[in-house]
């Protein structure tokens, strides 16, 4: 008799121990965990973002809301130019005939910002997917307003096949 009592003892010390290990993590491998080398293992600097990329502006301005289309040119060393057409409350401005220009900064962790010709950042920049995607968001006071850029062509070996460009 003294066996069982034993024995239940060491089944419900097993269990209580296994509940343990199981609500702290330990020994299973979190969903949402991710080594910090494989979170950096892609570094980002000016080049990763050179070519060619379409882009939308949407959000709300002191002006009202604004949708915009684009082509932006960045050269790679830290230059970019675009072209834009815009919509304030529908009504519709031609496209912009001269490009706009300004500088970048990427960083190595894939941030970055855009900055007019005086040196004011007027946008927050993440770069996504290797390059073929840029996310910001505008810095301009009063503003709301989300930018979105897609490369229009990836080039062999980039993104999709997790090509870095940037060494």
């Amino acid at each position: 008799m003294q066996t069982r009592p034993r024995s239940i003892t060491a089944i419900l010390l097993g269990v209580f121990v296994a509940a343990v290990i199981l609500s702290s993590g330990l020994g299973t491998k979190q969903a949402n965990a991710r080594p910090s080398d494989e979170h950096h293992a892609f570094s980002c600097n000016n080049a990763t973002v050179q070519g060619a990329y379409g882009f939308q502006r949407n959000g709300t301005t002191a002006n009202g809301p604004l949708t915009a289309v684009g082509v932006a040119e960045f050269d790679g060393q830290g230059n970019t130019t675009a072209r834009q057409e815009i919509s304030r409350f529908g009504v519709f401005t031609p496209p912009t005939p001269a490009a706009i220009t300004a500088t970048y900064t990427i960083n190595p962790d894939c941030t970055g910002a855009a900055y007019d010709l005086s040196g004011s950042p007027f946008a927050y920049l993440v770069v996504d997917h290797n390059g073929s995607e840029i996310l910001g968001m505008s810095l301009t006071p009063g503003n709301n307003v989300a930018i979105h850029y897609e490369r229009i062509n990836d080039l062999p070996g980039s993104s999709a096949e997790g090509h870095d460009r940037s060494k």
